[in-house]
């Protein structure tokens, strides 16, 4: 079976990413953004897509952590009424609604996903 062993390289990426400056500006295809919300999109991404692969991959607690912070601050943008509501739900669950990859019901299924 072909696998990609990803966890040998870390420690010569780690450093590097101790070291940013994490309030520079990086350039993407999509536009500018700052080297922390970058960090902070790719961990999402790795949290929520990690379940896609075969065998799913668990997220650390860290990454975990983090995720459920972006989206929380994304929905108190849209609905600061609903943060506490959303943030008294268990990470996984709140994750799993907040993305789409579960549907929500009561007041939270009028202003969720916040990602898809």
């Amino acid at each position: 079976m072909n696998k990609v062993a990803l966890g040998d390289q870390l420690h010569v990426v780690r450093p590097l990413v101790l070291a940013a400056d994490l309030g520079a500006t990086i350039t993407t295809l999509q536009g500018s953004i700052s080297v922390s919300d970058y960090l902070i999109t790719r961990c999402v991404e790795a949290v929520v897509h990690g379940g896609d692969l075969v065998p799913p991959v668990a997220p650390d607690p860290a990454a975990q952590s983090i995720t459920s912070k972006a989206l929380l601050d994304t929905l108190c943008v849209s609905a600061p009424e609903m943060v506490a509501e959303a943030g008294a739900l268990p990470i996984g669950q709140w994750i799993d609604l907040a993305t789409g990859r579960a549907t929500a019901t009561g007041r939270l299924a009028k202003v969720l996903p916040v990602m898809a």
